[in-house]
């Protein structure tokens, strides 16, 4: 009886510590959220974007492309971007449970439904050259 009440025992701390290292790295998980002030723009407005840190890491953007603008046709397809001239370093940079907030004024695009697709380096340090982690999404939004 008692091997029995041992077994049951170990196998219950045994799946609260499981539930709890899930939970501990859960949380650390990337989360970054990036909205827009408005969901409908005219094509020469300006667009502003909070972009708020969930994570337990500092994430930082690119100097050359912060953002990539992308129209929805059958699926989210990114625009043409020329080849970026300088050196691309983490300009920006959001710490953990921070948030920043951007303007930029809209190209000319084409009217339809568009997001911004946020290239990001994980953990990085300012000003050393970007490089791609992750990518996150904005909401979505028209521009007319």
């Amino acid at each position: 009886m008692k091997n029995k009440i041992l077994i049951a025992s170990s196998l219950l701390i045994a799946a609260i510590l499981s539930l709890l290292w899930q939970w501990y790295f859960d949380a650390g998980a990337l989360k970054l959220s990036v909205s827009t002030d408005k969901t409908e723009y005219n094509s020469d407005g300006v667009l502003k974007i909070a972009v708020r840190n969930n994570s337990r890491k500092n994430i930082c953007f690119s100097s050359c492309y912060p953002y990539f603008l992308e129209k929805k046709n059958s699926n989210f397809e990114p625009y043409s971007y020329s080849v970026c001239q300088a050196p691309n370093l983490n300009q920006d940079c959001v710490e953990p449970n921070q948030s920043k907030f951007f303007e930029t004024a809209l190209p000319p695009v084409e009217a339809g439904l568009h997001r911004l697709a946020i290239p990001a380096c994980v953990g990085c340090k300012i000003k050393n050259n970007f490089r791609e982690d992750k990518k996150f999404y904005s909401n979505e939004f028209v521009i007319k």
